[in-house]
This record gives structure tokens, sequence and C-alpha cells, in this order.
């Protein structure tokens, strides 16, 4: 590249993520050309989506905070169903869980049409030039801007020279097909969903829900998730465009190696959705459908997502997630982020290939071990005892150390970016550990009533967290290290003391890496620390 010299950044694709990676690197690079080559019309399936925190706040950083309170619903957390007697239609009783305060960073429930039309808005407004018209192929320039050709909608082939791209283009893959990046991934996924408009709401009120009171939030208004025989649901309200109806997304992903159906109509929805959560299925018959999605084995990866050269993959453009823990716009929130690093340091001329490795090697570590958990999550989902304490694990594990970690900068710095893969590397084994002991605690117990699957989230989400805080962050990893003991004890105590020789020096590991953690970050950065950089190789 050409340090200072380098001006123009070219986005492909004009979905969500598109868009708002062209408005961040915008005004991240006010100097820059930023160009948005843009299919006019373009059709994407379109999901209710719940977003994270983190993605919620990168929308406030474009400018989109008022738009956000005014358009969309404010969202209180994710609900979880575990029904006690699965196999049971007649039953409508459930093991609730869900915050018992309003969460203490802000998200939301959007409508992705309007999300995606506001976007495109936010761009011009930017000075973001426009492009319209379909990418059909890249000259990949060698210490030069790389070429793109597109084809205008006079039918012309035109083409803009970029000295960055960023592919945007969702499952269109442009730069992973052009390239060859592709790779099969460990795990398939099939989905089908459809927006429903003017429900009755009420119909939800039929469960009978063992739940902790409170009176913080309306609990219609979080993202609502159903387990089932490998397979979960997810019902996300989202504020419609016309205010006398009412609208919801609702949804079934699975596995489809565990699954017995192949999902692809409503009336299948209903007939397999109806056998496991009839309540689900009620809700459903009693609104009219707006649109319908099917997705089949819709997973796949790449081998590689940046390049020193000048080129990105983002989003479906690279690596496809599960929507279970609204982790999609997250992941490409953090991409967002780590490509703006990268070519920050390409215009200042100190970007390093290790640069760009270690950010590559992190984001692929966070997707891949998050996919491959809720991958085998499918395989309990119908276990009420197993799933709610993987669930809680992976909440805590969220609040406590990534999403922290998110926000001090982690994911753009190089010795951040390490330390958070030493500390990913090293949970791997302790916690498969751990997920064989629920299987043992649980074979033991056997099935469990609703009253005895116990909501932690007053342990597992961060209440204090309100923004990037350096001088929080070893207490935060120290947290999280010191609930996964307590979680092991507790599972171990449940599996009658089963090895408990291999457990309880886990355990034991797990309170002193706390300890040590808060005493090494203890007056300063702990990415700062020396032993820490020592340890990281930086």
């Amino acid at each position: 590249m050409m340090g200072h010299q380098a001006k123009r950044i070219a986005i492909v694709g004009s979905s969500i993520s598109g868009g708002l990676a062209a408005c961040y690197l915008k005004i991240r690079f006010p100097d820059c050309d930023v160009v948005a080559i843009q299919k006019r019309g373009a059709k994407f399936p379109v999901v209710g989506e719940s977003l994270t925190e983190f993605s919620t706040l990168l929308l406030h950083e474009v400018g989109l905070g008022a738009y956000l309170e005014e358009k969309h619903f404010h969202k209180y957390g994710l609900t979880f169903y575990f029904k006690e007697k699965i196999e049971d239609p007649s039953s409508y009783r459930y093991a609730a869980h869900e915050a018992m305060r309003i969460p203490p960073m802000p998200s939301n429930q959007v409508n992705r049409f309007t999300l995606a039309k506001r976007l495109q808005e936010r761009a011009v407004e930017l000075g973001i030039r426009v492009v319209e018209g379909t990418v059909s192929d890249v000259a990949m320039g060698d210490g030069a801007p790389h070429r793109l050709t597109y084809v205008a909608e006079s039918g012309e082939s035109q083409t803009v020279d970029a000295d960055w791209i960023v592919d945007a283009s969702g499952r269109n893959r442009f730069l992973a097909k052009k390239l060859g990046l592709a790779q099969a991934p460990p795990f398939q996924r099939s989905a089908f969903w459809f927006r429903l408009e003017n429900f009755n709401r009420s119909i939800l009120d039929e469960m009978e829900q063992v739940k902790t009171p409170h009176h913080c939030f309306d609990s219609y208004f979080v993202t609502h998730h159903f387990l089932g025989k490998h397979n979960w649901l997810w019902a996300i309200p989202m504020r419609p465009e016309h205010d006398d109806r009412n609208l919801i997304s609702i949804g079934i992903v699975y596995r489809p190696d565990l699954y017995p159906e192949q999902i692809h109509s409503v009336e299948a929805f209903l007939r397999c959705v109806g056998a496991e959560h009839p309540v689900v299925a009620k809700l459903v018959r009693s609104g009219t459908i707006v649109d319908t999605n099917v997705f089949r084995n819709y997973f796949y990866e790449t081998r590689q997502s940046y390049s020193k050269q000048g080129w990105f993959l983002i989003g479906d453009a690279g690596d496809t997630v599960d929507p279970l823990y609204s982790t999609g716009m997250a992941m490409t929130s953090i991409q967002i982020k780590q490509v703006a690093a990268i070519i920050e340091a390409d215009r200042n001329g100190t970007l390093t290939d290790e640069l760009v490795n270690d950010l590559q090697a992190l984001y692929k570590k966070i997707r891949n071990s998050m996919q491959y958990e809720i991958s085998t999550m499918y395989e309990v989902m119908a276990d009420p005892f197993q799933s709610h304490l993987r669930m809680h694990c992976a909440s805590a594990f969220y609040f406590f150390f990534l999403l922290p970690s998110w926000l001090c900068g982690y994911i753009t710095d190089r010795a951040g970016a390490r330390l958070m893969m030493k500390f990913l590397d090293d949970g791997i084994g302790p916690f498969q550990s751990l997920k064989e002991l629920l299987t043992h605690a649980s074979a033991r117990l056997g099935p469990r009533p609703a009253d005895e699957i116990r909501n932690l989230y007053g342990s597992t989400v961060n209440w204090r967290l309100t923004g990037p805080n350096e001088q929080m962050l070893p207490n935060d990893y120290a947290t999280c290290s010191w609930f996964f003991a307590r979680i092991r004890l507790y599972a171990l105590r449940r599996a009658g003391w089963h090895q408990w020789h291999k457990h309880l020096p886990l355990c034991a590991i797990d309170a002193a890496k706390g300890m040590l953690i808060r005493l090494l970050g203890r007056g300063g950065s702990l990415r700062e620390a020396g032993l820490v950089r020592r340890y990281v190789g930086i």
C-alpha cells in the first residue's frame, strides 16, 4: 500500500453490515473517499434482528442513537424457556429465565427493513459516494490500488479503484468465491422463519412460567428463546412501520444431522413446533404471515478474512453464525472495528503482518469457539438441566470477559488480542470437562421439575458494566473465573462427586487464576502489565 497517499475505501454490498461499515469508516477516516457499491433493490433475507450491546453502541457511534430510541424497541435481554416436559404437547409449564432488572447497557430489537434504509440515508448524509451496480470482478493490486469491475444499472461495465476493499456482500460471498477462500464447517445448520402481524399477544400469557418476579419491564419486549429437541425457536418483537399493527419475527433453527424434519413451510413449522411448544403454534395461528424465509444447510466458513494487501471479508460475506445469543451483528461489529484499526495502521505506515494475523486470529477464535459451543448444545437442548447451565455459562463469559474486553479495545490491540486468545485457549479443555460433568449430573438426577432449574441471571450479568473501564477489567476477568469454579463445584455435587480428583483441582485453578488476575491488574492496565506482555509474547 502507499501509506498516507491511500485515500479510497470501497464497500461492496447493500446489507446492514455494508451500510454500518461504510458509515463507521467514513466517520473514522473523514478525508477518505468512501464508495459504497450497492445493487439497486437488492433482496436479502429479512429477520427481526436482536442487537447486543456492542453493535448497539456502534450504531450510536455512527449517529443513529436517537433513531434507535424513536423507531425501534428497547430490548431487555434474552429470555430462555426450558420446558419441563418437552414431549408432552399438553404441557405449558416452563422454567423461564430472564433478567430480573433492566440490563445496564442499551440494546434494541430492530426491524431490518427500516434499519437498512436508514443506514443508506445516513451514508448519504455523511458524504459517502453510493454507486448503484453489481460487482462482477476484481483485480488485486500489488502495491497499487485494487480495481473493482461492476455492472451499472444501465448494463454498462464500469470500474472503480480502491486502496482498501471491504466485502459485505453477504451470501453472495464475492471475494470468498473469487479468491477461493471457502472451507467446510464442522457442523451444519438449517432455519425457517417469518414475520407475523396482527396476532394475539396475550396467548403467551397462557404459559405457566416458573420465574423470578420483577417489576422493571414488560416481559414481552425481550428476545424469546424456546428450547426443544435439537432445535430452538426465537420470537423477536419488532416495531411495525404502521402503529395500528403489531409485528414479531418467529423462527426455528436446527442441526439437520440431528433434527428429523426439514422445515420449509408454515405448515411444517406448525406441525413440528406444535408438538413441542403448542403455545408458539397457537400464537402463529392467531396472526397473519407477512413473509417467509428458509435456509437449508446455510453454514459456511472462510480460512481468511483479512489481508495486509487491503481486502477484508465481514459478516456473512465470510462466515455465518448461529443466531442463538444474537451473535450475528456483534461479530460483524467486531470486524468493522478491526478493519478500521488495520486501515489506520496502513495509513500511518505502521502496518505489520503480526497485527493483521493477531486481529484475524482473535476474530476467528471468538467466532469458532462460540459456534462450536452452540453447535454441540443442540445435542442437549431438550435437557433443561444441562442446557440452562450451559446458557448461563455463555452469559457469564460474555458479560465478564468478552464484552468488557471489546469495549476496552482489546480486539484492535495486539497485546489485548493475544491475551484474549490465551484465555480462550486455556479454557477449552476445562470447559469440555465441565460439559462432560453436566452430562453425568443430568443422568444421575433424571428429569427435573421447572422450579429446580435455577435462574442465574443475577450472577451472570455484569450489572456494573456501563462502558469501557480498563480499571475494572481485572475484576471482571476474575469474576468470570470464579463463576466457573462455582459452577463446576455445583455440578460436581449434583453428579455425586463423579471424578472429584479431576474436578476439584480445576476448581482450585479457576479460583487461583481469578486472584492472580486481580493482582496483576491492580492499579493499571492489564494488557500493559509487564508479566502479562511477556506471557503473550510481546
